[in-house]
């Protein structure tokens, strides 16, 4: 991705507000399917007073998350970028 964003000569790159919810519910659906959330730990950062209990890891494996990130790429798909003057 970094290396697309060089091609394109891009200045800066930002996640929608709706693409990051949507990134974090897909994890979130993915954990609920397992022990995690039955944890108390740092994996779901329980362990940081007042902060929200929840997944903070990509645990679907290096090939979905490379899936996911090349099928982001065309396009930006939830995405904001922006290229710098030629």
């Amino acid at each position: 991705m970094v290396a697309e964003l060089e091609k394109q000569n891009a200045k800066s790159i930002e996640a929608q507000p709706e693409a990051a919810s949507a990134w974090k519910q897909g994890i979130a659906d993915v954990e609920n399917m397992t022990l995690l959330p039955q944890t108390s730990s740092w994996w779901n950062a329980a362990n940081v007073p007042g902060k929200k209990v929840e997944g903070m890891t990509y645990i679907m494996g290096i090939d979905m998350y490379e899936k996911q990130c090349r099928d982001t790429i065309d396009g930006w798909k939830g995405f904001n970028v922006v290229t710098a003057a030629a």
